[in-house]
């Protein structure tokens, strides 16, 4: 049988389910939780809506203080994006808010990361397949593809989260932030 351990504090070979994320200000934050008004399925709630940068996926709690410190070493600005269009990931029945045009900053960001982390040894099961997006809506279908007005928006916090699956009474993850950093602009 192969089952995830989550044991208890002191034993090596506790887990956690990590990424690393930008999180929106406050009025980006607001403005992509109006786009969910019509939205069916599972509404990522408005504290959850963020964009993944790596995935990290199950790993031994021994790493953290690595995963800190990469975090906090990384040269990192706030982003700011026109988040311009919706889209959908049909097959995993995904709906999403991004960006028309190619966001720099965000490629560099993620790319600085995965250098670090390949730096440090750390393995972890980051596809190399990369949308830069906010999930709005789980188990929903998208009606349409454009926005009335553009979101300008700001990415100022990079975190290190944890995600627990379908822990809320709605079936949404569960994101705890681990570390995290308030970036200035640049």
């Amino acid at each position: 049988m192969n089952r995830r351990r989550r044991a208890t504090s002191g034993d090596a070979r506790q887990t956690l389910r990590l990424f690393y994320a930008l999180w929106p200000d406050s009025p980006t934050c607001r403005a992509l939780s109006a786009l969910q008004g019509g939205l069916s399925g599972r509404v990522v709630p408005a504290e959850n809506l963020h964009l993944t940068l790596v995935f990290l996926g199950e790993q031994p709690v021994s790493v953290l203080p690595r995963l800190k410190s990469i975090l906090m070493d990384l040269s990192a600005h706030a982003v700011l994006i026109p988040i311009d269009v919706v889209g959908s990931f049909p097959r995993a029945k995904i709906v999403w808010a991004g960006s028309s045009e190619s966001a720099h900053a965000i490629l560099d960001m993620r790319r600085a990361l995965l250098s670090a982390l390949k730096d440090s040894g750390l393995i972890f099961s980051d596809t190399g397949r990369f949308k830069p997006h906010f999930t709005l809506a789980r188990q929903s279908a998208l009606e349409g593809d454009s926005l009335p007005v553009p979101i300008e928006g700001r990415l100022n916090r990079l975190v290190l989260a944890r995600s627990t699956p379908a822990t809320t009474p709605a079936g949404h993850p569960c994101y705890t932030l681990v570390a995290g950093r308030v970036l200035s602009a640049a």
